[in-house]
């Protein structure tokens, strides 16, 4: 019954095609899109794009609109009368989003992109804990943020892009799912970690570092610096038998002894403190029940059972580039 749901809930990715036609001067394109739930209203911000015809050129004028409604499409008419243009979301690059909203309407608002034939549905989804209007008002893009979290990903390991189908994807199939957060501080934007999703609702957060440890447990980490050591490359290897899980981890680093005692000990730390408080981070249930049907059917309260047996294996390298 949950596939057949599932599968009903994924056939709008698959329809294509254009309900209506619109000249590109008419249109309001949303690049950056945020949405707030206060006071039993959605609070929807958005940064357009107005797109105006100059000898076949198309230039970027973006400006900052809000509206308030008690549904997302009310907030979105509400602004193409203060815009004089139609919202337009099907070039939308990145959504904000905040706890409010993921605790009154996350799961209405996902299935409103789902329906909306206009949305594109492959922006990426951030969680922010200020109010919205303040990025919106200090004029933050949406390359900004994306170009932020990229950049944190490829060099410091600790976030990774969550995309609209991901994320979907994630809470519908595994009941949880990890956004990377930012903020806005002293006029500049940063990353502060992940922000964790269980059953439609906020669970908890990551630091920068257990950020980082969960994408090295994941696969997510290509370069990074932790705890002033760097590591060069990193592969994770996890094993399942039945209840026990073995994570070998092979790391290229600069300093292998403080990585190998150190990571294995908050590895170890993090694992076990979600286990308690039950919220798979690695999805290992899925693993298991791939490796083992028959187990995985027949225990029940299965996470709590996980066994962990985490093996560092480092490589020292004192130069990235070495002579042959």
């Amino acid at each position: 019954m949950k596939k057949l749901w599932l599968l009903l809930i994924m056939i709008p990715f698959f329809i294509t095609g254009c309900s209506s036609y619109t000249e590109l001067n008419d249109l309001g394109i949303v690049s950056l899109l945020g949405i707030d739930y206060q006071n039993n209203k959605y609070q929807v911000y958005v940064t357009i794009i107005e797109g105006k015809q100059d000898d076949g050129m198309l230039e970027k004028e973006q400006t900052y609109f809000h509206a308030e409604a008690n549904t997302l499409e009310e907030a979105f008419q509400r602004i193409t009368l203060q815009s004089d243009k139609k919202v337009y979301l099907s070039h939308v690059d990145c959504l904000l989003i905040t706890e409010n909203l993921i605790h009154y309407q996350l799961k209405d608002t996902l299935f409103n992109f789902l329906n909306n034939n206009e949305a594109r549905n492959n922006f990426n989804i951030v969680f922010v804990k200020e109010n919205l209007s303040l990025f919106f008002k200090q004029q933050v893009t949406a390359e900004e943020i994306n170009k932020l979290i990229e950049i944190n990903q490829n060099q410091s390991g600790t976030i990774t892009e969550m995309d609209f189908e991901s994320f979907l994807k994630n809470l519908l199939i595994d009941s949880n799912s990890m956004i990377p957060t930012i903020s806005y501080r002293d006029d500049h934007l940063e990353v502060v970690g992940f922000t964790l999703i269980k059953d439609f609702q906020v669970f908890d957060s990551l630091t920068l570092e257990e950020s980082f440890v969960v994408n090295l447990l994941s696969n997510k980490v290509t370069h990074a610096i932790w705890k002033d050591a760097t590591v060069y490359e990193s592969e994770a290897i996890i094993k399942t038998n039945k209840n026990k899980v073995t994570i070998m981890i092979r790391i290229t680093t600069d300093q292998p002894d403080k990585i190998e005692k150190e990571l294995k000990e908050e590895s170890k730390s993090l694992l076990l403190y979600y286990q308690e408080k039950n919220y798979d981070l690695l999805k290992l249930q899925n693993k298991i029940k791939q490796n083992d049907y028959s187990y995985y059917k027949k225990t029940k309260d299965l996470l709590e059972k996980i066994e962990f047996n985490i093996k560092i294996d480092t490589k020292e390298k004192n130069n990235y580039i070495e002579e042959e």
